[in-house]
């Protein structure tokens, strides 16, 4: 009994929602059998304003109302736009399904339609939706927005930089402008295609200054535009350079030696390279990264090449492009000392000196008349090759007077007596032969205290370690 009167509220409130007679009603609740009933939630919808392009959504509710299985037998939709999803199409005493309806206008202006529902509700077979809706254009919202330079950018005078942004419902076309002090400067591009990017050569004509700014507008709307957030600035343009100071040009260093090169810079990073040329072409990397302070001390490898044709060369390492190279050549060379002490009398066309307990060359016992002179003279003679360089230097005689003299190829270069007891040296030209004589005053024993000779060697691939030295 209590299930009968359940089913009959049920009944009463969805068959009071029905257009349905009175007599049905009352057949249907007493005996509890009956047809099928569809009943929609809405038997119209509007979707107002929709922008072309795009797709709006509204649901009906279909339900069944009676008291046997609903079936939907068919949904036909016309109006030009409309569309709808299959609903489910049994639907048991009380249940219900959605059926979504959607509109995309092809074209701008009012669009009507109607939605159809066949079922196999024997009193409504077809019940229908009105449908309504109305194409619009896209409501426009023009936006640009400077994304670089935005603020605090540094950019230099003469340099490069790209100008960007970003655009929504604005024009093909854009205008670039450049403020300083919130007042317009100059006109960058008058009217630049708007694919958000524009490459910026800064005339170095410019004014350096902090307070600037982008100004881009579309030229189809003045009124749609937008400047960067805040300033950035425009510097004057960098001078990188590098000046070498030492080596550069004339020096000549001694392989195995220490010495410091130095230079100069202005504009360039933290560190340089430093390299060593010869004869215009590279030969060795010096350092590779150098902290760029100036100076460099560098010991010089024994086993580069002997050659006048020498130079450094530095480069920033952040910079390929900036370089110095030595003004001109400076030599790398050998010194030979040929013998540290030349008091080995076998080595001498002695002609009677002698060495004396103390080691010094010295006449003990030669005729002090005039025409022996000429038998108190020390020779030595030594074979010189092209290109090489050769110094001496002695110490006053111990005892006595003397006279010491240089020969190049037999003509007199220096004697002491002209230029007294200092350290010379010669460039050399070509080949022959240099001699040094020791001449012994007539006034007694006179004794030599010390004569180094030293053989400095240029010459390029020179395997002669020794000079060539003749009795």
């Amino acid at each position: 009994m209590k299930t009968i009167i359940s089913l009959s509220i049920f009944a009463i409130f969805f068959l009071a929602c029905e257009e349905i007679s009175p007599q049905r009603m009352l057949t249907d609740i007493f005996n509890m059998t009956g047809d099928p009933h569809i009943h929609l939630s809405e038997n119209s919808v509007d979707f107002d304003d929709v922008v072309l392009d795009e797709t709006a959504t509204q649901t009906v509710k279909i339900t069944n109302t009676g008291f046997s299985t609903l079936t939907i037998q068919n949904v036909e939709i016309a109006g030009e736009g409309f569309s709808a999803n299959p609903p489910k199409k049994i639907l048991l005493p009380g249940d219900f399904t959605d059926l979504n309806i959607f509109f995309a206008p092809l074209n701008l202006g009012d669009v009507s339609g109607q939605v159809n529902i066949f079922s196999n509700d024997p009193e409504k077979p077809e019940v229908n939706i009105a449908l309504a809706g109305s194409g619009i254009h896209h409501i426009l919202n023009p936006t640009i927005t400077i994304t670089s330079p935005n603020g605090n950018e540094n950019w230099e005078l003469g340099s490069s930089h790209t100008i960007q942004w970003t655009s929504e419902d604005i024009g093909n076309n854009v205008k670039i402008e450049l403020y300083k002090n919130g007042d317009f400067y100059a006109t960058i591009d008058n009217s630049e295609y708007n694919d958000g990017s524009y490459s910026w050569t800064i005339p170095s004509s410019y004014a350096v200054s902090d307070y600037y700014k982008i100004k881009i507008t579309d030229t189809s709307n003045s009124l749609t535009y937008d400047y960067s957030n805040d300033y950035f600035s425009l510097s004057a343009a960098m001078n990188p350079t590098i000046t070498i100071t030492s080596p550069n040009g004339d020096e000549n260093w001694e392989l195995g030696s220490s010495h410091t090169i130095q230079w100069t810079s202005e504009d360039i990073g933290n560190n340089v390279k430093i390299e060593l040329y010869k004869n215009g072409s590279f030969y060795a990397t010096i350092d590779n990264s150098e902290y760029n302070d100036g100076t460099y001390s560098w010991t010089i490898s024994s086993s580069y090449a002997v050659s006048d044709y020498y130079k450094i060369k530095i480069t920033d390492t952040s910079n390929s492009l900036t370089y110095d190279y030595s003004n001109d050549y400076f030599s790398l060379s050998t010194t030979i000392v040929l013998d540290e002490n030349f008091n080995n009398l076998s080595d001498w066309n002695n002609n009677g000196w002698v060495v004396d307990s103390n080691g010094y060359i010295g006449n003990c016992a030669k005729s002090t008349t005039t025409d022996l002179w000429d038998q108190n003279i020390l020779t030595r003679t030594i074979s010189v090759e092209d290109g090489q360089k050769m110094s001496f230097y002695a110490n006053k005689p111990y005892s006595g007077y003397g006279m010491l003299y240089f020969y190049w190829n037999d003509e007199l270069v220096w004697n002491t007596s002209e230029f007294g007891w200092t350290h010379q040296s010669w460039n050399i030209t070509g080949s022959g032969e240099a001699e040094i004589k020791f001449v012994g005053e007539n006034n007694g024993s006179v004794y030599l205290d010390e004569l180094v000779l030293e053989w400095q060697s240029t010459k390029e691939n020179s395997n002669q370690t020794n000079g060539d030295l003749k009795p």
